[in-house]
Parts: structure tokens; sequence; C-alpha cells
């Protein structure tokens, strides 16, 4: 008897993923260059696809990276000088806030019991802080954040970045991407495909703080750092041979 699996991550394959998986097969996917047309091709079409499924602007950037944490630790390298700021509820909220200790930075959070929500009525965010991170539904627990709170915080701190991890809500959350700066997700939840990469989705505001560290010589990380990631991007490629399945059974 075969067996199902409801578990966090990964999860039950969609139905239909065999059946893509042959096609990609019998079309030699898993053969073809990173730096030919027909990846240019696939790599356009996921991202158009990921754009109109998730609402995402056209003048936000889609990266593909090998997972979500790995999306956690090139935010925080890219848009954090030193301050960042953690709402913390359970074990991957604690995850992006121990990369960016780990990355030397300074971050700060606000720590609730796993399985708790947030009072954010009584939230004051310090005028230091460049980075606010969300995790909008916890994969340890399952409590999630209503957006409207994360878009709140947004007005009320119009300067600070915002991130969000939607790892155990995409595709089924529906973001107002005015509010949001940067959202990563990976494809082993939700999407219901094999686990081994990550989607990142940044916009202009990201770039341009990237842009400034990297000039006042901070490290930013190296392939993927996101002034990198963007120039492979407009040309519909990748800063390193990708998981080139992956990106084609997403799209």
């Amino acid at each position: 008897m075969k067996n199902i699996y409801f578990t966090p991550g990964p999860t039950e394959l969609y139905p239909t993923v065999p059946q893509h998986i042959a096609e990609a097969l019998t079309m030699n996917i898993c053969s073809i260059s990173h730096r030919s047309e027909t990846f240019q091709n696939i790599y356009r079409q996921t991202v158009d696809s990921i754009k109109r499924l998730l609402n995402v602007p056209d003048k936000s950037y889609v990266f593909f990276l090998s997972s979500a944490t790995e999306a956690m630790e090139r935010i925080v390298e890219n848009c954090v000088e030193d301050h960042s700021f953690h709402f913390v509820n359970g074990a991957f909220s604690n995850r992006l806030f121990s990369i960016s200790k780990d990355l030397k930075k300074r971050p700060q959070k606000i720590e609730v019991e796993s399985g708790c929500g947030f009072d954010f009525t009584s939230v004051e965010i310090p005028k230091n802080i460049e980075l606010i991170c969300f995790t909008q539904n916890e994969t340890s627990s399952g409590v999630a954040i209503n957006m409207e709170k994360i878009y709140e915080i947004k007005r009320k701190y119009p300067d600070k970045l915002i991130a969000v991890d939607i790892v155990s809500s995409a595709p089924y959350i529906d973001i107002d991407y005015s509010f949001i700066d940067c959202t990563f997700f990976s494809t082993q939840k939700g999407f219901g495909l094999p686990a081994g990469l990550g989607v990142l989705v940044v916009n202009e505001h990201c770039i341009e703080k990237a842009k400034m560290l990297k000039n006042i010589n901070l490290n930013i990380g190296s392939y993927h750092n996101f002034p990198n990631l963007l120039a492979q991007c407009e040309k519909y490629q990748t800063t390193e041979t990708p998981n080139v399945l992956g990106i084609f059974l997403l799209g």
C-alpha cells in the first residue's frame, strides 16, 4: 500500500509531477546547458508563471537558489549593514534571527512562546533597524500572521525593509507587494514538488541597499549577491549551474 505524506515538507508530490518529470526526461532537460536558449525559455516561462500565480509586480525580480534557508542568508547579507529585527515564535523564525547573528549583524527580536501569536499593538521598532523579518506561517507550529498586521508595520515604518518568509504559505497566501520588499519560499511544501529549489522575490529597494553596502566595502556575498543575481536574471540565467529540473517542474 502506497504511503501518503502529509508532513510539513517534503510532502506528497502533486499528482501530475511524475508526468512532468517524464516530459523533462524526454526533452533531455537534465542535460541542456544553463547558458542555452532552451534554458532561458524555461527560466522566462517559470518566472512569468510565478508572477501570475502570486501577483508579483513586473518590477520585482525572481531569483532561484538552493533553498529557503539560503534565501534567509542572502537577504541578511544584502539588506543589513548592522541591525535587523525579528518576530520569533518558532524554529524557522528563529532560524532567520540566528542567521543574522551568525553573519555578525546585531539582530533584535520580539519572541513569544512557540505556538503563540504577537501583540502588534505594543510593538515599537528601534530607529536603527534596517530590515524587519516575519515568518508569515511558522512551519514548526502552524501559527500564521495576518498580512494586514505586516502591512500596518510597513505603514508605521515606511523606511524599513520588510522580509516575509512564505515557505509554508505559498502559493496560497495573497500578498500586496507594495508593502513587502522581499519574500521567499521553497518548492517541497505547498507546491508539492521535490526539494532542492528556493525562490527569492526582491524589489528595487533591496537591490539598491545591496549596492550601497557593496559601495562601502561590506561583504554581501560573492556569486549569489543581489547585483550578480540580478545581472543574470535579466538574461534569464543564473550565476552557476542551477537545479534545471526543479525550475522546469515549477514552471
